[in-house]
């Protein structure tokens, strides 16, 4: 190859590795993207589904211990060296009181056969057949659970990260006009309008923008990598949120479409069906003191020989069937040690749904205050921001014009800032309460 091509080449070729090497794109238009997003790749939410299918496929092998049961069985015995017994030897014509020694058998012995056993009486394995139906539908509620509390995580780091952005955004403009801001101070120092002190305090003000721009903008990142992170989105990848906050500002969710039955959450039901357990558990060992009757039948071929060759000789059948009972009459203790385990169990399974509900029950409360606090509140920060907005647009007009002070200037721009950071903190914590009631009314269950 030429070498001048080769350096014609060579950058097109290193532009294409980085192209292949660059991270994908992963775009959320609004928040049921995210939502709809984790459902395939998030962790959790895949461990709790097979958790799920675990205990499905549990409650499944419990019926089989009900059904009957069927297996072959085969055994090959090489008696090296057969058994000897002792008969009276009257039997041979020997003397009263003398024995002979006699060996039955073959050297080699072999046994096939079927047996089959079905159990009649066995309220351990029905028992344990209910229980593990309870286990299901424990595993099921808290699938809906895990599902329930990662999508409030979501809603709250998504408009988290939408607060980030517009503050990243409106820092930016501060930037701006601080800098300009300070542009004109510097000329007026110039030309001898104006005194070193003030000309200092511009300055720090337009670092002190720019170290908020800086802050906001880290805060963004980290908003968005925790975002990523709950969604299942690998970290370098990049993540664009379609979305800004102002943008989402609409009609305020009506709020019958938000409330939730707190004892028809999936936490509660699951608290619910872990009592149910603890209770089966108890009426288990209560009743397990009952015998297990069951009925089986076996059949077996059978051969003997001195040599290897068995189709030399004849095949002998063998045919039972038959009802076996097992009575467990004392097993050490066992049966209270476990009848007092199993109340405790119960007890604590009670005073967990109590106090799980007592929690719901303020966390309810507390999601409401919040959500009419900002609801109500919303309008009336969008209005004292715009209106301090327009103060700060005027304000440096007058300043150029020598109207009003850099303490008036400055003071009317803090106002400003705080105002923009209180509309945006209001308008993100409507949006997140208002997400987390909608996925909690959603999430009801019968």
């Amino acid at each position: 190859m030429n070498i001048n091509a080769f350096k014609f080449l060579l950058p097109i070729f290193i532009v294409g590795l980085v192209a292949g090497k660059s991270s994908a794109q992963v775009v959320f238009q609004s928040l049921d993207d995210a939502f709809e997003f984790a459902d395939l790749h998030q962790t959790d939410l895949q461990i709790a589904n097979a958790r799920q299918e675990i205990a499905t496929l549990n409650q499944k092998n419990t019926l089989s211990s009900l059904l009957p049961q069927v297996k072959a069985f085969g055994n090959f015995d090489d008696y090296v060296s057969l058994p000897v017994q002792l008969i009276p030897a009257e039997i041979f014509g020997g003397q009263p009181g003398e024995f002979a020694e006699v060996q039955f058998g073959t050297q080699y012995q072999l046994n096939v056969g079927l047996e089959a056993s079905i159990p009649l009486i066995n309220t351990m394995a029905w028992n344990k057949r209910k229980s593990s139906g309870l286990e299901a539908a424990a595993s099921n509620y808290q699938q809906e659970q895990v599902k329930q509390q990662l999508y409030e995580k979501i809603a709250r780091a998504y408009y988290l990260s939408l607060l980030a952005k517009e503050a990243s955004r409106l820092s930016l403009e501060n930037r701006k006009a601080s800098t300009a801001i300070l542009n004109v101070a510097q000329s007026q120092w110039d030309t001898g309008l104006l005194e070193k002190l003030p000309l200092n305090r511009m300055k720090a003000n337009d670092e002190k923008a720019n170290n908020q721009l800086l802050i906001n903008q880290k805060s963004e990142q980290n908003n968005l990598d925790v975002l990523k992170n709950l969604c299942g989105i690998p970290l370098e990848e990049d993540l664009l949120l379609e979305e800004s906050l102002p943008s989402t500002e609409r009609k305020l969710t009506a709020e019958s479409s938000l409330d939730y039955a707190i004892l028809r959450q999936p936490g509660v039901l699951a608290a619910e069906q872990k009592i149910k357990i603890a209770q089966n558990e108890l009426k288990g060992i209560n009743t397990s003191f009952l015998p297990q009757l069951s009925a089986f039948g076996r059949y077996s071929q059978q051969a003997w020989s001195n040599n290897l060759d068995f189709g030399a000789y004849d095949w002998y059948e063998v045919a039972v069937i038959g009802m076996r009972l097992e009575w467990t009459l004392f097993s050490g203790n066992k049966r209270n040690n476990d009848r007092g385990l199993a109340r405790n169990s119960l007890a604590i399974a009670e005073w967990e749904k109590k106090k799980f509900i007592s929690d719901k029950q303020a966390e309810h409360d507390e999601l409401w205050r919040e959500y009419h606090l900002s609801s109500s509140l919303i309008q009336s920060l969008k209005r004292t921001s715009q209106l301090f907005d327009e103060n700060f647009q005027m304000a440096q007009d007058q300043y150029q014009e020598g109207i009003i002070s850099t303490d008036e200037l400055l003071s009317i721009q803090k106002e400003m800032w705080e105002a923009q950071r209180e509309y945006l903190s209001g308008l993100a914590n409507y949006f997140i309460t208002s997400a987390i009631l909608s996925v909690k009314s959603e999430t009801n269950l019968n």
